[in-house]
């Protein structure tokens, strides 16, 4: 049942297996479970000095309006600094192809020696520094970056850099910072959780689509393209889901014809802030769906979803939150979005 359900709509979206809160602790695989007595590593370090380097020479010509996104924590940065403004598109573009198949997140940032701010610089963008960062986001759903893969990367950066005859070319020791990637890798996997309840038909006589629809929209729930609605807040982001139970999609042109045996609540914890509020609010409204379509409150299970049981869902929320929060990886901030997209 799980596999139907879940494996559909989170591995397509996560590209890994989440584990899930409701599962008891001897079933949740090889991650660390929310009661284990161990201290997590803190991943504290801090982002690249911001130091502006004094010249003659013009800063910048066509440069990008954005401060920079390149996180020292997360990224592997490699820092070059000219003998004098340069636009680094080819080097860009070398980047983009050999990064092409990585799934990784490849960000470049000039230092606007004016304000001493590094502005990222969007692919073909003409901008021209005399100081560079390259970044590679070292994890994220897909996976740890590999050795092989940031040796090359650097090896990229450095052969453009020695080509302009650059002063210096900065960065971490690769083997560091591949060891800081597995780390960072292992802690995120910890945290990767989706919490998801389900509302199953309890007399086996199904739910109306038309029923559905109207529930979830005085919920605040818009139904999207992909076939589900989706609670967002006031910036736009999900807060969590609901999807039918059964393989077909939520379709507008057809939730007047409609039936399902059940709907699921999906909160994908990393990726909201105030999670807590969340998942009270999506426990309010799943229960709402309960009483309004006479069904049953269910876990993944199957069991009726008891208020013991979400006692329990609430102490491990409690605990990714803080163990999340411990990591300098906020739910819901710039670095888990990264993180876990």
């Amino acid at each position: 049942w799980q596999e139907r359900q879940f494996r559909r709509r989170v591995e397509q979206a996560f590209e890994r297996e989440h584990d899930d809160a409701l599962m008891p602790p001897e079933s949740e695989g090889t991650h660390a479970g929310i009661g284990d007595e161990r201290v997590e590593p803190r991943l504290d370090l801090p982002a690249a000095t911001d130091t502006a380097v004094a010249r003659k020479e013009p800063t910048a010509t066509g440069a990008a309006a954005t401060t920079s996104e390149i996180d020292a924590a997360i990224d592997f940065v490699v820092e070059v600094v000219l003998p004098a403004v340069a636009d680094s598109a080819p080097v860009r573009n070398e980047l983009a192809l050999l990064t092409e198949s990585w799934n990784k997140r490849v960000l470049a940032a000039g230092l606007d020696e004016a304000t001493g701010q590094w502005l990222t610089v969007a692919r073909g963008s003409a901008a021209a520094y005399a100081s560079w960062r390259f970044a590679v986001q070292m994890s994220n759903r897909a996976g740890c970056i590999d050795l092989d893969q940031l040796t090359r990367f650097h090896a990229t950066v450095e052969r453009w850099a020695d080509d302009l005859d650059a002063e210096s070319v900065q960065s971490p020791a690769i083997e560091t910072a591949h060891a800081m990637a597995t780390q960072l890798d292992r802690f995120c996997a910890d945290v990767d959780i989706a919490i998801g309840m389900n509302v199953v038909t309890g007399s086996g006589d199904p739910f109306a689509g038309t029923k559905i629809r109207g529930l979830a929209e005085a919920g605040g729930m818009r139904l999207e393209g992909d076939g589900v609605f989706y609670l967002r807040n006031e910036a736009g982001q999900k807060i969590y889901s609901l999807d039918n139970h059964e393989p077909m999609p939520f379709v507008p042109e057809q939730m007047k014809t409609l039936t399902t045996t059940g709907v699921t609540f999906l909160l994908d914890v990393p990726c909201v802030s105030e999670g807590i509020d969340a998942f009270e609010n999506m426990l309010a409204t799943a229960r709402t769906f309960a009483a309004k379509l006479d069904g049953v409150l269910v876990d993944d299970n199957r069991r009726p979803l008891t208020d013991e049981a979400i006692g329990k869902i609430r102490h491990q929320l409690t605990g990714i939150l803080a163990k999340m929060d411990a990591g300098q990886i906020a739910a819901g901030g710039a670095r888990a979005l990264r993180l876990f997209s």
